[in-house]
């Protein structure tokens, strides 16, 4: 009983402390800047931390995406090292972290999905200003397939009394038919157009409109995230296919038909080609809902040719494709791998679907390792 009591009080001692530290982190960086939503979190962070940064120098940012980084005042990424599966205590870290290294300011890409998850999170980090990107149709396992479910999950885990940002027009109709959500501290939205704008040139304006609410939004900040927005609008490399060097169009992140099609649009506007563009498709068993999202916008389309499928639900995949009349292949090992000192490619390739697993690989192929 004795050693019963010690090992209690002794976890409640820890917690103690635990929460004394998070605390004192906390109320240290006096800007904690939560972006949240369905897509371009990644990217709108990397944004608002180079802008910021022309007005407060110690703002780190860190971002989740595909692989986990901490962005340094210096401009070096620190890798966030893991153990296993993300779990919220990542943030509690980051917040030490921060804190330890004189943090004034600190643009954390939120990292959960469910709603309880989003709420605790929110907790956590106690933020004094959060950005909602947009809400769109992905994460159906968790959020369901309703699209005012999924709006209404983001928005009720929005701390109370915290300014909130969006420009998704979306968004602003589905709180102004929710009066128990408080509206955006920004009136505009990006409606009556915003499906013409490049996926680049909606973020900046996200990020203007953020650095707006802070205060920030003088020419030299717009000058830096225009440069940082640069490293945003290039996500091709040359990789050989089958032999022949093709230049392969990175849309793995886009996991959603919305998302895809805007950056399709965008790469179709910027390279001028009106031909067939054959896909890869990444798969994941885990996601199966996805892989029917996805199959269901290729059979949609007339300017897609052969769908390569890869993955872990490849099998399920092909059987939907076929089924809607697409041309499908496997893709086999080794048909991907790198060009060293090819410059031009005569052929496209586009790859969606996932990042993680096949993505990832073939990111790290163009710089040099095989897929």
């Amino acid at each position: 009983m004795n050693l019963e009591w010690g090992i209690a009080l002794a976890l409640v001692a820890f917690l103690m402390v635990e929460t004394i530290l998070v605390n004192r982190s906390r109320r240290g960086i006096p800007r904690r800047i939560v972006v949240t939503g369905t897509r371009g979190k990644s990217s709108l962070v990397k944004l608002l931390v180079a802008g910021i940064r022309t007005a407060e120098r110690d703002t780190w940012g860190k971002v989740t995406g595909d692989v986990p980084l901490l962005l340094a005042p210096d401009g070096s990424l620190l890798p966030i090292r893991r153990r296993g599966a993300a779990r919220l205590h990542e943030q509690r870290n980051i917040l030490r972290t921060c804190h330890r290294r004189g943090a004034r300011c600190l643009v954390l890409e939120s990292m959960t999905i469910s709603p309880e998850t989003m709420k605790a999170e929110m907790r956590l980090v106690q933020p004094t200003l959060v950005v909602v990107t947009n809400v769109r149709d992905d994460h159906r396992e968790t959020l369901g397939r309703d699209p005012a479910e999924q709006r209404g999950a983001y928005l009720r885990a929005l701390p109370a009394g915290v300014p909130w940002v969006t420009m998704d027009a979306a968004l602003g109709d589905h709180v102004r038919q929710a009066p128990e959500v408080p509206e955006p501290v920004s009136g505009d939205t990006l409606s009556g157009g915003a499906e013409n704008l490049r996926v680049v040139d909606e973020l900046l304006a996200l990020a203007e409109t953020t650095l707006a609410e802070l205060g920030w939004n003088t020419p030299a900040a717009r000058e830096a995230m225009r440069v940082a927005a640069g490293d945003l609008d290039r996500p091709s490399s040359i990789l050989r296919f089958h032999g022949e060097p093709v230049r392969l169009l990175d849309l793995f992140s886009a996991n959603d038909p919305e998302s895809l099609s805007r950056l399709w649009r965008d790469h179709r506007r910027n390279l001028q080609d009106q031909g067939a563009w054959p896909v890869l498709l990444a798969t994941r068993a885990d996601r199966p809902l996805r892989t029917r999202q996805f199959c269901d916008w290729l059979a949609n389309r007339r300017d897609v040719g052969t769908v390569h499928v890869a993955g872990s639900h490849d099998e399920a995949a092909c059987r939907l494709l076929r089924s809607r009349g697409i041309e499908v292949a496997r893709l086999p090992s080794g048909a991907l791998v790198p060009a060293p000192g090819e410059k031009e490619a005569p052929g496209i390739l586009v790859g969606m679907g996932n990042a993680r697993g096949l993505g990832l690989r073939l990111r790290a192929a163009s710089a040099g390792a095989v897929a």
